[in-house]
């Protein structure tokens, strides 16, 4: 889970049908309130161990692959 824009949010990656989802919650405890906002190819993903830490207010997403940052 990280922050995504200004919302709380799941990175999940599908390696079967090789995409990356983006889901927010935009009210906090309410299940109904996930959207997956967003759905990239795999292929975008610098590292398969490329973690989201945050995003910018231009929604750039900021990462770490956990050795060069």
């Amino acid at each position: 889970m990280w922050v995504f824009g200004e919302f709380l949010s799941l990175w999940a990656m599908d390696y079967g049908d090789s995409k990356v989802d983006i889901w927010v919650i935009k009210e906090f405890k309410v299940y109904s309130s996930w959207t997956k906002i967003l759905v990239h190819p795999i292929d975008d993903i610098p590292s398969q161990r490329f973690s989201p830490i945050c995003s910018t207010k231009r929604v750039d997403i900021v990462g770490t692959d956990g050795k060069t940052g």
